[in-house]
């Protein structure tokens, strides 16, 4: 840019500094001397670490309600979970709040500062377990989603690919289960009660097979109101009575309530044969 102890610009060079609005009187004339470098991100026109950190990191924006995740009261994972909700990060679900607002009795809100204003002129215990509560959930929902989503998240995309029309169901756990049949000329009568609610009204089932197996009989009968306890136990009454009825001597029961079964395992409940 200088020669012989003057500005020299190249066309190109001279076409940019017009550009941006520089006026070349009013650059400065080259006094000579040996040139220096100077630092112009710091005041000082030294380089240091800081100042150049300072130029290239990414300045993320201010966050409505993220000085009131960083309290004493709040555990540093918990605040750092809902710093990531704050910031759009990861998934969240948009219902299951109300469990909230019938403990406290206020509605929560998605913005987290307008959420901890509902709390204005309570004590400091109501306010920080209101603030705690209203944390815990968004961070819990961002987990269970996670643990939702991720996984189908490959199937869900090869579906949307070729448009397949698909519904959303509970993801559970396989668990292995067996089932015996009944030894030769011995039936098998498989029971289960239940109610609804507990007590509630409560009915009973008793399915009969034999050892190729086949279905011989089946039968449903409803017990009112009872506990689900006495559910499972009358649906084995139920099952001896209609055996006892129709002369079937060799039988086998098949339950799933280990309270039933302990029950007429012991000698505070015998049966009458």
């Amino acid at each position: 840019m200088i020669a012989n102890g003057e500005w020299s610009f190249t066309k190109d060079a001279l076409h940019t500094f017009l550009a941006s609005g520089i006026v070349l009187e009013d650059l400065p004339v080259p006094m000579g001397g040996e040139d220096y470098k100077v630092w112009t991100p710091h005041n000082k026109g030294q380089f240091s670490v800081s100042s150049a950190k300072e130029i290239i990191r990414k300045r993320q924006p201010i966050l409505e309600g993220a000085k009131l995740l960083w309290r004493p009261a709040i555990h540093p994972s918990l605040a750092a979970r809902n710093c990531k909700l704050l910031r759009g990060a990861c998934a969240t679900l948009d219902k299951a709040w109300l469990w909230i607002a019938d403990v406290f009795g206020i509605f929560p809100h998605q913005n987290l500062t307008t959420a901890y204003k509902e709390a204005k002129g309570k004590s400091r215990m109501f306010k920080d377990l209101w603030l705690l509560a209203i944390l815990v959930v968004r961070s819990e929902l961002w987990m269970t989603r996670n643990g939702m989503v991720i996984k189908s998240q490959d199937d869900l995309r090869v579906l949307a690919y070729f448009r397949v029309q698909y519904r959303r169901v509970k993801i559970s756990d396989p668990k292995e289960c067996y089932w015996v049949p009944p030894e030769v000329d011995e039936l098998q009568l498989c029971c289960d009660g239940a109610s609804r609610g507990n007590p509630g009204r409560a009915c009973a089932g008793v399915v009969v097979r034999d050892s190729e197996p086949n279905v011989l009989e089946a039968m449903s009968v409803g017990f009112w109101v009872r506990t689900n306890y006495l559910a499972e136990l009358f649906c084995i009454i139920v099952a001896l009575e209609w055996a006892n009825k129709f002369g079937v001597g060799d039988i086998c029961i098949r339950t799933d309530s280990m309270g039933a079964d302990q029950a007429y395992s012991s000698d505070t409940l015998a049966i009458l044969w």
